[in-house]
């Protein structure tokens, strides 16, 4: 860093850091503990750029962080709840329908918020308190950033204080709080409001009392960004209407990769796989197909992801839309689908939606783990994975007094497969345990009116591309089942 032409900036920022440490009353300075057993670990620095919207750079970032990766610690300790972007989407539908407010803050050093519980010891930072380097070190107080217990001190921290303000918790997702007509949900130093336009005095009254516990930074309403594109350089190439069909014939590798190119391809993947989990559910299949290959990918299968993460940036601007439901739809939708054998180890490939207000909320379009041996056991197991989503959804319904306003049920394009769930005794014959004891379960919470499941057309089965790979005119038509649009107008706008 010495080198580097923002040095003295950087160096500031380093100040600023350890002075905010000192404000925070987050450490002590002591002599370096006598007992041998005692850890006492490192810290690195963290530097970094900000920059605004503009992607103009605004200050440089300094952070010391603990190497937790050398820290002795249970499993308990460490363990901490991330907010699901499934529950995310699920609120942002509730926001767009019922015309919610939002208010975003930043939580300031977030983690420093939270007492530590029990005695740890750092070294001083690197670069500063050269003197004292040999018989002094840190005793903290507070939990820093790098420790591997601060994200679940910092959860269990927030938890007390939106508790306190009278919010619940809701177990199926440990970061959703609800308050008569109020939401909030964080993710690690992120916390959004959501409020119904009658309780803003009520909204304005937890604003006020969350910037008493903790500094927080507003961030006005909320809102969302994500690139991947730009670091692989992939804003070019040939214009693809849909993703490469070509896709789907791709076979294993019969050499073997090499270490650079299973690096790239995992990585590429990954990325893909990230904003297929976020938004772009029209792509799920095809990440997920070329998933597969992670631990042998050919030259091919490095095309095929060039390819895809090329089609994801010239359609960059195509995104969930959540709207007022006018259309006459069901407000809440569910089906699934299953597509049998298609793998090259004749796996099936099975797959599930769930729509709100007509914007995908959660989905999942992967391989199934086991070999089936017909469509109807396939897709059996597909209704299965859509079951027990649906029964989490409901609990969640019920947590935050959501009614859909109308039976919700799971739809499947197989006649047969409703017929052996939705008779008194169901007569599948099969020799598989695992089959049998997911039909048997479904064939109960159908009997119950647990899971309701309907027979509907192929034709009109949502689910269907995330199953299997399209050609461009159905794949169009999918793109507009899920309800997504381009938004591009609208970021011209912000602009």
């Amino acid at each position: 860093m010495i080198d580097h032409p923002h040095y003295q900036s950087f160096v500031q920022a380093a100040k600023l850091e350890i002075d905010t440490l000192r404000k925070k009353n987050a450490f002590v300075e002591v002599n370096k503990p006598t007992d041998q057993s005692m850890q006492i670990l490192p810290l690195k620095w963290v530097f970094n750029y900000k920059f605004n919207s503009d992607r103009l750079l605004t200050k440089h970032k300094a952070r010391i962080c603990v190497r937790g990766d050398l820290e002795r610690v249970s499993i308990d300790e460490k363990y901490s709840a991330t907010l699901a972007v499934r529950t995310a989407r699920f609120v942002f539908a509730l926001a767009a329908h019922f015309d919610l407010d939002t208010t975003q803050w930043d939580a300031v050093n977030a983690f420093l918020n939270s007492l530590l519980p029990n005695e740890v010891y750092v070294e001083l930072p690197p670069g500063m308190f050269p003197q004292n380097r040999k018989k002094r070190c840190w005793k903290l107080v507070k939990a820093l950033y790098g420790l591997r217990k601060s994200p679940r001190l910092w959860q269990q921290e927030a938890s007390r204080v939106l508790t306190a303000l009278g919010f619940q918790v809701v177990y199926e997702d440990l970061c959703l709080f609800v308050r008569e007509g109020l939401i909030i949900i964080f993710y690690v130093d992120d916390l959004i409001l959501f409020n119904h336009p009658s309780q803003r005095a009520e909204a304005a009254d937890v604003s006020k009392r969350l910037n008493e516990a903790w500094e927080l930074r507003a961030m006005g309403e909320a809102q969302w960004f994500l690139v991947i594109a730009y670091k692989y350089h992939l804003t070019g190439g040939r214009k693809l209407e849909v993703p490469p069909v070509e896709i789907a014939n791709l076979k294993p590798f019969d050499r073997t990769a090499t270490d650079k190119h299973r690096l790239e391809y995992s990585s590429k993947v990954g990325s893909a796989q990230y904003a297929t989990t976020i938004t772009r559910v029209d792509v799920a299949k095809v990440t997920s197909h070329l998933a597969q290959f992670l631990s042998n990918p050919s030259p091919d299968h490095l095309h095929a992801i060039a390819q895809l993460i090329s089609f994801m940036y010239q359609t960059r601007s195509r995104a969930i839309y959540f709207r007022r439901n006018t259309s006459g739809l069901p407000s809440v939708q569910f089906c699934s689908d299953a597509s049998f054998g298609d793998n090259h180890d004749r796996k099936s490939s099975g797959g599930y939606l769930y729509k709100i207000f007509g914007g995908p909320v959660d989905w999942k379009a992967a391989k199934q783990r086991t070999v089936t041996t017909s469509t109807t056991e396939a897709k059996l197991l597909a209704i299965s994975e859509a079951g027990k989503s649906m029964r989490m959804w409901e609990r969640i319904f019920h947590r935050v007094m959501f009614n859909p306003g109308h039976p919700v049920s799971i739809q499947c394009d197989n006649k047969q497969t409703i017929s052996l769930l939705t008779k008194e005794a169901p007569h599948l014959r099969t020799k598989l345990r695992h089959i049998d004891i997911h039909q048997h379960w479904l064939h109960q919470e159908v009997q119950a009116g647990r899971i309701p499941v309907e027979w509907v057309p192929t034709a009109e089965i949502d689910a269907d591309g995330l199953t299997k790979l399209l050609p461009r005119q159905k794949h169009a038509r999918f793109v507009r089942q899920l309800g997504m649009e381009d938004i591009g107008y609208l970021l011209e706008r912000l602009d």
